[in-house]
């Protein structure tokens, strides 16, 4: 099973399981951008039978007050959203980004599922070759 699409239209729309970026990209043994492009044309393919996760970056001021003087203080933003609430959460943060997290037959009911979906994928050593982040 070395196609992308065959192996999302298995896990996801006949078994419903949870897909990760990081779980597609170690079972076809690609590089992790591959993997997010592979399940974004999936997604946008078969929007009516599945659900989508987002992660979502940027940064803030932050909505505390540290009074340290510095006017150049932010926070970083993260956020796992599902497709529906991409744009609201994009909104107010400086430098937004966002990419696919994951894929699902149904709507996840808590982040919970989503890192059992990574467990499932296996060690991250096993695989530093496909990481989108270097390591030694």
């Amino acid at each position: 099973m070395s196609n992308a699409d065959d192996v999302l239209r298995l896990w996801v729309l006949q078994e419903e399981q949870v897909v990760t970026y990081r779980r597609l990209s170690r079972e076809l043994k690609v590089h992790v951008n591959i993997a997010k492009q592979a399940m974004l044309d999936f997604y946008e393919a078969n929007k009516s039978s599945c659900h989508a996760t987002f992660l979502v970056t940027g940064t803030k001021k932050p909505s505390v007050d540290f009074n340290c003087g510095s006017s150049e203080l932010t926070e970083l933003f993260m956020k796992l959203v599902p497709v529906t609430e991409l744009a609201s959460a994009q909104q107010g943060l400086d430098n937004a980004a966002s990419h696919i997290y994951s894929i699902e037959h149904h709507a996840t009911n808590g982040k919970h599922v989503l890192a059992m979906a990574n467990i499932s994928a296996g060690p991250i050593r096993d695989m530093a070759e496909f990481s989108a982040v270097g390591s030694s």
